[in-house]
């Protein structure tokens, strides 16, 4: 998804529509880091797709800058654990009482920190062919 704050500079919206970097919506399951395809927000695009196509360079070189900042696991890892750090240890026990039986509750940092290491490398396969025509 695109996001803008004035209309003019657009920017990448990670959202992945009630999941957590690999688990399913419904928290059934957990998807493989490889999906492509309509699998991912976006991915029949038409915008991304002529972007792609006219702009293949300079995609690849942007998206290998940030790897380097905030397109990785150690940066992305660190957002979660602040974020995960705020809330009380109770207010974890209520939940986890509240909905025992929710699917996906054994999915937590540990999780989500393979889901980003196992998606790095293929991302990074995408990306690395782009241009290389």
């Amino acid at each position: 998804m695109l996001a803008t704050l004035d209309g003019k500079v657009w920017y990448p919206m990670l959202y992945d529509l009630d999941t957590c970097f690999g688990l399913y919506y419904d928290g059934t399951g957990v998807f493989s880091p490889e999906k492509t395809g309509d699998t991912y927000q976006g991915a029949e695009s038409l915008f991304w797709e002529r972007l792609v196509k006219v702009f293949p360079n300079e995609l690849r070189e942007r998206y290998f800058e940030l790897r380097k900042t905030v397109f990785n696991e150690a940066y992305i890892m660190a957002l979660f654990e602040a974020f995960e750090s705020e809330i009380p240890a109770d207010t974890w026990q209520r939940e986890r009482e509240k909905w025992p039986d929710a699917p996906g509750q054994a999915y937590g940092l540990d999780s989500i920190r393979q889901h980003i290491r196992d998606r790095e490398g293929f991302v990074d396969g995408i990306f690395s062919s782009l241009g290389a025509e």
